[in-house]
Parts: C-alpha cells; structure tokens; sequence
C-alpha cells in the first residue's frame, strides 16, 4: 500500500503509520486496523467481540470509542461520554455512522491486552536523538488511565505514572516474562525508528504498547515530533527517580546548541570565529 506522509503537519496519521509499519515485520504486534466505512463498520461488528474508532489525526482520546458486544447487547463507550447500549447490530451502525460522518477514522480490533487494577495502561518508550544525529533509547514508562478513562493517557480521566518493571512484575509475577517484555520493547523500538528513518527526519519517537497475559506486546500507537509538537517528556519527570527525565533535557539543549551554531555558520555569522 503507498503511504502519505502529511507535509504540512511534518507526520504520519494513525492510518498512514499502520499502513506503512503492517509492511514490515512489525506487522505481528499491530491490531487489525481499517479505515472506518459502512462495511468496514458491519465486518467488525460480525467478526469482533470488542473493537476501537480513534481519529486518524487526534490524540489524548478525544472522540475515542470502544464498542463491545456482550451476549446479546452492544456497548458503547466514548471518552468523556455516558455508556449507551443497543440491542440490535443495525441499531449501533446507524449510531456510529451518524456520530462520527465527517471524520477520518480507523476502526480497530481490540488488542487482548491486560488492565491494571481494572484501569487502562499502555507503555511509553522513547527515542530521542542526540547532537551527534545518534539515536538514544531513553527508556520506558507505563501511563495509566484514571478510573472514568477508556484511555491512558494521563491528562484525562485522572491518571497516573508508574515504573514500567514495578507493573510488569505485579501483573505477569513472572521475572523471566518481565525481563522479556523489557527486552522486546527495547527491541521493538529500535525497529519502528528505523523503519520511519527511511522516510522522514524525526527527533522523538514514542510509541505506546500494550502487553497480553503470554507477555506479548501490542502495538497501540507510534507518536512523533511533529508542528504541533512531540512525544512528552514530561511522562520521565513523574517516575520517582527522574534521571532519565534529566538526561533527556541535557540532551535536548546539547542537541539544539549544535543545530544553532550550524545553522548560525550555513549563514556565515560565525566566520573567522573559532
């Protein structure tokens, strides 16, 4: 499939990004994904239990839904909306269509992933490049949703942050499961960065990943620098020890430091200084 990179924003949507990483062999860590339309919608209420809408181009899980169906009854979840229930499949079609004409958006199978006390999580890592263009794996960083979120993302709903180890060890009591989730998404990172490298000039990159009960990761969401920003660094200053948080920041003025002094020399502000 060709993939669109959005030139004014300076990103890849969320149906670009699957489109261009479900061709590589990260495809086994996505959720099937498909752009929302009438018969898309009809095929995922036949085939899934439970599956997600999101926006293609907005974040935080704004206009989010998830969408479940329990024996005979659909449930209808939206971010910062009350439930609402159906009882016939046209009946829910004719809903979401009504309510989301006019947006872009992908429609997604629910990843079989695990809660945390019964609240949403999903984990941060993060890349960041320094002065010298090397690509830095910072860390990770699990974001969990507060208890009225469908979401984890910590500016709704009232969540939190927490230690990525401290939450792995607690929900798989595994060390040999923990150790290897850390592992794979160190890994898995790597691969995504290198994928978009080929593409475009990204400073940051966060990607967002679930884990299921065999300790599998899930690939939920790929954020990147863009015009209107990039993946936050502040998520780092919220762990009980914030070295990383402060690496992050010294990197981040090294980095700009030498891409003025470049820029300033390309203009010839700095000739004849040494």
């Amino acid at each position: 499939m060709e993939v669109q990179f959005d030139q004014d924003r300076q990103f890849f949507n969320k149906w670009e990004m699957y489109k261009l990483l479900s061709g590589t062999e990260l495809a086994c860590h996505l959720p099937k994904t498909k752009m929302l339309t009438k018969h898309t919608l009809n095929d995922f209420i036949s085939t899934y239990t439970s599956f997600v809408i999101k926006p293609i181009d907005l974040w935080a899980g704004r206009w989010l839904s998830i969408i479940e169906k329990k024996k005979n009854v659909f449930v209808w979840k939206k971010q910062g909306h009350p439930i609402k229930y159906f009882y016939k499949k046209e009946q829910i079609t004719k809903a979401l269509l009504y309510d989301y004409k006019g947006k872009k958006c992908i429609i997604q199978e629910k990843a079989p992933i695990l809660s945390y006390l019964g609240r949403p999580f999903d984990i941060r890592s993060h890349m960041q490049r320094d002065k010298n263009d090397k690509w830095i794996y910072v860390g990770d960083v699990v974001r969990v949703g507060g208890n009225r979120s469908y979401v984890s993302n910590v500016f709704t709903g009232y969540g939190g942050i927490a230690d990525t180890s401290f939450i792995l060890r607690r929900l798989l009591q595994d060390e040999v499961k923990e150790k290897d989730v850390k592992r794979k998404l160190k890994k898995v990172t790597h691969q995504i960065t290198d994928t978009l490298d080929e593409f475009h000039y990204f400073v940051d990159i966060g990607p967002d990943f679930g884990v299921d009960t065999n300790g599998g990761i899930w690939l939920l969401e790929v954020n990147t620098d863009d015009t209107l920003g990039r993946p936050d660094y502040k998520l780092f200053k919220k762990l009980p020890n914030t070295k990383l948080y402060t690496e992050m920041k010294k990197r981040e003025v090294s980095r700009n430091e030498k891409w003025l002094q470049e820029r300033l020399r390309n203009l010839g502000f700095l000739d004849g200084i040494e």
